[in-house]
Parts: C-alpha cells; structure tokens; sequence
C-alpha cells in the first residue's frame, strides 16, 4: 500500500514538474507557428528566427510530455508478483526407468529395474 502511494506521489509531481511547462511550451511554439504563418505577419521579425522558437517549443514540449508519461507509465504499472518457489521435496520420478538421484554423497544409486 505504502509504495503505490509513493508512486503516485510521483506521478503527480512529475505531471507537475514535466507535463505543465510541456504543454505551456507546446502551445507557446504552436502559437508562434500560427501566427506566424496562418495569419498575416504583423510583427516586424523575421520567419528564420520565428521558425526556429515554434520548432524549439514543439519539440521540448513534445519532450517533456513524452517524459511525463514515460514515468507514469513505469510508477504506476502493476508489479509482477515474485515467481514461484520450487518445492523441498523431490519430485518423483516419471518413469520407473529414471530414477531420482541420491539425496546424499552417501546414499548408493537405485538398481534400474
């Protein structure tokens, strides 16, 4: 219990830290990208350098999303349980032709039948 908790702790500090500057850069490049090129330019910059900050806000926004959910992904997935222990005893034999082995050094082998 204490450690799905933490995880999504995590989670939410992850969103917070990750995901909202993320989309706060997405839609700063996306805006620059429409006005920019979907209207027409009323500002006295030039398309290079305005084509330079929409591609820099898309893609780090694009990153920090793809980050946020890369972590939601590994904390709150469901661990798998721990695999099953082989038993103590030996398993008996299949066949009467394959004997077990012995339990000690000192135990003789079975005679095959």
């Amino acid at each position: 219990m204490r450690d799905r908790t933490l995880a999504i702790v995590l989670t939410v500090v992850a969103v917070l830290l990750f995901a909202c500057p993320g989309l706060a850069f997405l839609c700063f490049g996306l805006t620059d990208f429409i006005v920019f090129y979907g209207f027409n330019n009323p500002f006295d910059v030039t398309t290079g350098f305005s084509n330079t900050v929409g591609v820099l806000g898309v893609c780090i926004g694009f990153f920090l999303i793809v980050i946020t959910v890369i972590l939601g992904i590994f904390l709150l997935r469901k661990k798998s349980d721990t695999p099953p222990t082989m038993p103590d005893q030996p398993l008996p034999p299949t066949t009467p032709d394959n004997p077990l082995p012995p339990q000690s050094p000192d135990e003789p082998i079975p005679p095959s039948i």
